[in-house]
């Protein structure tokens, strides 16, 4: 009985294995492809910020993903194992990571060019002898109230 035990455990830590596999596999593919959107240099258009999207959508669930089955993977590994297996995990949600950081910066970057473009207010131009007047008229008017 116990025996049977330890060979269905094994058989379920190697199940899981292969599914977090797959679930890398298509997460470096998503990366992958984000690479190759912001290689195309076609960013502002509509197209471009729906596909980014979609790769933030599904990097995101991929990530939850894996973060469920590398639980599940810890609960089942040997204790030696548990140190390698927890720095392997961290690495592979670290690049999941860095893919989402990327898109939300992009769209914050493209946010604030679209405010700052809104708000920018060019100041008002004044000619050089309006200004010399002014000066002229206020040291005249000046020197008189002395007086």
């Amino acid at each position: 009985m116990v025996l049977r035990a330890a060979m269905s455990e094994t058989s379920e830590i190697k199940k899981l294995l292969r599914i977090r596999a797959g679930h890398r596999s298509y997460g470096s593919k998503l990366i992958a492809d984000l690479d190759t959107c912001l290689q195309d240099k076609i960013s502002g258009t509509e197209e471009l910020g729906e596909r980014l999207k979609c790769l933030q959508t599904c990097i995101s669930e991929r990530l939850a993903i894996i973060n469920n089955l590398d639980g599940k993977i810890l609960e089942h590994v040997d204790e030696d194992s548990i140190a390698q297996e927890i720095e392997e995990s961290g690495r592979y949600s670290e690049r999941l990571h860095g893919a989402i950081i990327k898109i939300t910066t992009l769209f914050e970057k493209k946010a604030m060019a679209k405010v700052s473009g809104f708000q920018h207010i060019s100041p008002p131009t004044v000619s050089p002898n309006i200004v010399s007047v002014n000066l002229i008229f206020r040291h005249k008017f000046a020197c008189q109230s002395y007086n």
